[in-house]
């Protein structure tokens, strides 16, 4: 290595070491909690400690703080997104699966490619709903009311727009500025001229669940006028579609090792596969003693890059994902042959048609004292979603559609497809007990930052803090290779990232390099971490 590089590789090192320092003096990383919680958004991470003191468990806390984000992060969720999530209760780790389906009209006659991505037409029958209210009817202990009315609340007096949220505004106003045939975000201009954001007709919403159910949903007035809105506006999602929705579907989730301990995951269609690709790749390229800060980020790049060119090959329906298939696919001998094709350098770029894709997501963990544990996403897809709300029930539509293809596969568009998604809330236990709760937003950097804040805690010792902030790297299949900018010298001189097309160099903690939220746990209680890329705040009760 020339000698420049390595004066860098020294400067990298005491990087790791400022993160870990940064980490004591952090106000929202307290530790040693018995019940905590780390969400996008202080509102909800408030409403969730709330609960708490009200005597609920996990699960009450997870879905109120879920509700609030749906209030106070629209630009990642809402009622008219879809969501899941991982619980763990009495010792046994069960997935929800709220993965949404395409309307019984959609087909690639119905939907156009730009339909396909804003707009009326780019929406799955959302499932949101239906996840929370049944997840908290069979595992919460406080009554519908108490998990509903901060919600409520919230949406009727209001929360302080943050900076970020103005800036999100601001680029999705630019965006369809430049496009005057799409739809608008409802009420950006709101967003930019205001300091509080009140949305009665969405209290208004939330109270109807409340006094009916989630059935009212799918099947009462809301969903009623849902229909209406869609008629109206030329979409395709029908009462039919909302009726005959069955949310959400208890499936096995996926499992594997890592080193000495046990992931539990989120299978196709989320991307808990190529969580497990990645890890199984880095224990091969990442000796657990290697500690050459250079090394590790080339060895995270490489497995995340062969994890989706892996996707881009072979891709999984839900349906088809078998255990057998599974131990194929982690098996020994098929990550041994995709690690030498890393070390033989073969370059797996992907053509343009599956260039790094747009999304958003929203992501929470909340950990009870009696050992429950719920990590949970949930999405618009893009950045506000569809761009377009319903105006009389005050929520934002999904653009899910916008990750079918249009080419014959899996998740070829059509009716009743179920789109391709990134998300991975992951619990992992060592020898029984949990050792951290995590997930993330920001489509695939999902995956990259998943992964790098893993391997930072479990293999760099990293405290919890210290591994959410630390620089961030991320492959794109083009090619691309996007650095956060405290990394970009080392990165730049080492000839071990040659190979990559071109280096895109991305500020320090940047929003796009996804947002991280987890809880650890040892032998002093939970350690709650929210990213410090985003709005995000974690906190308990001790």
């Amino acid at each position: 290595m020339p000698k420049k590089a390595t004066h860098y590789k020294n400067e990298m090192a005491m990087d790791f070491a400022i993160q870990q320092n940064e980490a004591m003096i952090f106000p929202e990383i307290p530790t040693g909690y018995r019940a905590s919680a780390a969400t996008a958004f202080g509102d909800a991470t408030s409403i969730a400690i709330g609960i708490f003191k009200k005597g609920g468990n996990a699960m009450d806390a997870a879905v109120a703080a879920a509700f609030a984000l749906a209030v106070c992060e629209p630009s990642g969720s809402g009622l008219g997104g879809q969501t899941s999530l991982l619980l763990l209760k009495n010792g046994q780790v069960h997935y929800l699966d709220g993965h949404s389906h395409a309307p019984a009209a959609a087909s690639l006659k119905s939907i156009s490619r730009d339909q396909q991505h804003t707009g009326f037409r780019a929406c799955t029958v959302p499932s949101t709903v239906a996840v929370l209210s049944q997840a908290q009817r069979q595992h919460g202990v406080l009554p519908l009311a108490a998990v509903l009315e901060p919600a409520i609340a919230l949406a009727a007096d209001g929360f302080k727009i943050s900076r970020l949220q103005r800036i999100q505004a601001k680029w999705a106003l630019t965006r369809n500025d430049l496009q005057p045939n799409r739809p608008r975000v409802a009420r950006q201009k709101y967003w930019l001229q205001q300091q509080i954001m009140q949305q009665p007709r969405l209290a208004h919403t939330f109270s109807r669940l409340l006094r009916h159910g989630s059935e009212d949903f799918y099947s009462g007035a809301l969903a009623a006028g849902i229909d209406r809105d869609m008629q109206e506006k030329g979409g395709l999602l029908t009462a039919q579609d909302l009726a005959t929705a069955q949310f959400p579907k208890i499936r096995q989730p996926l499992r594997f090792r890592y080193r000495d301990v046990e992931v539990t995951t989120a299978p196709p269609p989320g991307g808990g596969l190529q969580l497990a690709v990645s890890l199984k790749i880095l224990e091969k390229l990442l000796p657990a003693s290697n500690a050459d800060p250079v090394h590790w980020y080339w060895a995270m790049a490489e497995a995340v890059r062969m994890a989706f060119s892996e996707r881009e090959r072979f891709p999984v329906h839900p349906e088809n994902f078998t255990a057998s298939m599974q131990k194929h696919l982690l098996s020994e001998e098929r990550v041994d042959e995709l690690v030498r094709a890393i070390r033989g350098k073969e370059a797996r770029y992907a053509d343009d048609g599956a260039a790094e894709e747009p999304g958003e997501t929203t992501h929470l963990c909340i950990a009870d004292e009696n050992g429950m544990v719920v990590s949970l996403s949930q999405s618009l897809q893009s950045l506000f979603g569809a761009k377009v709300a319903n105006f009389e029930l005050g929520f934002l539509y999904n653009n899910y559609l916008t990750t079918s293809t249009r080419y014959p596969g899996p998740f070829l568009l059509a009716s009743g497809c179920i789109p391709r998604s990134n998300i991975v809330p992951t619990i992992i236990s060592k020898n029984g007990r949990p050792v951290l709760a995590i997930g993330a937003a920001g489509s695939r950097r999902i995956i990259s930052a998943t992964v790098q804040v893993i391997s930072g805690l479990l293999d760099r010792r990293l405290p919890l803090a210290a591994a959410l902030a630390a620089p961030r790297i991320h492959p794109l299949l083009n090619g691309d290779l996007w650095v956060e900018k405290p990394l970009a010298k080392a990165i730049s001189q080492d000839r071990r990232f040659a190979g990559y097309r071109r280096t895109v160099i991305r500020s320090r903690r940047c929003f796009a390099m996804g947002g991280v939220q987890a809880i650890a746990f040892d032998a002093d209680g939970h350690h709650a971490a929210a990213d410090p890329r985003r709005d995000g705040t974690a906190g308990g009760i001790f």
